[in-house]
């Protein structure tokens, strides 16, 4: 609930570590395939902090995109050039039947 770049599961990576990982992953897919479109798979803390990535929030921000957190199953769309990303959409589930929706309370 408050996200810190220090934070960590015992053994696990940090905020800050996790992000550093995932910056690197986006620049060396963008280096190979800037001409191609990319689908990549993800789920949990992963959604939220690529997400945040893309928006540029600060680790402290990353619980306004709790409210995208897939619910089945969500679609998010993004360009990038290399230096900053437009997002057209995230977290999308209207391909759903309600009864396909989880929901957590």
């Amino acid at each position: 609930n408050h996200p810190d770049d220090n934070v960590r599961l015992t053994g696990g990576e940090s905020y800050f570590e996790v992000q550093t990982r995932l910056k690197s992953f986006i620049n060396d897919v963008y280096q190979k395939y800037h001409d191609k479109t990319i689908f990549i798979t993800i789920h949990g803390m992963l959604f939220i902090i690529l997400h945040g990535i893309m928006l540029n929030y600060k680790t402290s921000e990353l619980t306004k995109i709790n409210k995208y957190v897939v619910r089945g199953c969500s679609l998010s769309e993004v360009e990038y050039d290399g230096k900053e990303f437009k997002i057209k959409y995230i977290g999308d589930d209207s391909h759903l039947k309600s009864s396909e929706i989880i929901t957590y309370k």
